[in-house]
């Protein structure tokens, strides 16, 4: 996938200046008195959060994903298993790798279902998981 724009949310809600919530680490490089050139406001303050939605939580959601993955054996059957005609012994991985600068868990993200006016929003969506099957096919 290339040429996408993420609205990250997280990032939008975890750098801001509320008090009664976490923060992220990224926080650290917060403005820090004069002649500072950070990005994002002092740890306690609201303007992050009162401008609105800022380009900075805007990411490149641009992906290259190793989607499934399947590895196979087929086992010699001996001719004296008559009602085996054939076996194969095989592992599948789903998701396996992801290579992507956006900063949160998934790119392929949209955290507001069918809605089509909030496509590639992350706001605490879950990320697809890795999943791994295993399995023996016989031929009758």
């Amino acid at each position: 996938m290339q040429g996408s724009d993420i609205l990250n949310l997280n990032r939008y809600e975890l750098e801001s200046g509320f008090t009664t919530t976490n923060k992220l680490a990224t926080v650290v490089d917060r403005w820090t008195g004069p002649g500072t050139s950070n990005s994002i406001p002092k740890a306690n303050s609201t303007v992050r959060r009162n401008t609105g939605i800022v380009s900075d939580v805007v990411e490149d959601g641009s992906f290259l994903r190793l989607k499934t993955v399947t590895l196979g054996y087929t086992i010699p059957v001996p001719s004296y298993l008559g009602a085996i005609k054939g076996a194969n012994i095989y592992v599948t991985a789903q998701n396996l790798v992801t290579w992507t600068k956006y900063s949160g868990y998934d790119p392929e993200v949209n955290s507001f279902g069918g809605n089509a006016l909030s496509q590639n929003t992350d706001y605490n969506a879950y990320p697809n998981q890795r999943l791994y099957i295993a399995g023996l096919r016989l031929n009758f």
